[in-house]
């Protein structure tokens, strides 16, 4: 898994940064394209949920505007995808 996730990072990479291209990370569905292509590559995972665990991000560490484009992504609910905080 490791080292599908480093090639899609690399991918994303290079198409964004030698092409021209919209980078796919800044689409707020990215986490659920990612989990769909896990599990379409990697076999072991399944049907398994994904959990990502935070870490605190709340002010002052993470500036207000950061702290709002993080809930656009962390507040969108799916029934395979979670997200669990650690304050």
């Amino acid at each position: 898994m490791i080292t599908f996730v480093s090639q899609e990072l690399e991918r994303c990479r290079l198409k964004s940064t030698y092409r021209g291209g919209e980078w796919e990370l800044t689409d707020l569905a990215f986490l659920e394209k990612l989990t769909n292509l896990i599990r379409e590559n990697v076999s072991s995972v399944g049907e398994k949920p994904f959990f990502f665990f935070l870490d605190d991000y709340s002010t002052p560490l993470v500036n207000t505007v950061l702290q709002r484009i993080l809930n656009t992504i962390v507040f969108r609910r799916s029934p395979e995808r979670d997200f669990q905080s650690r304050n």
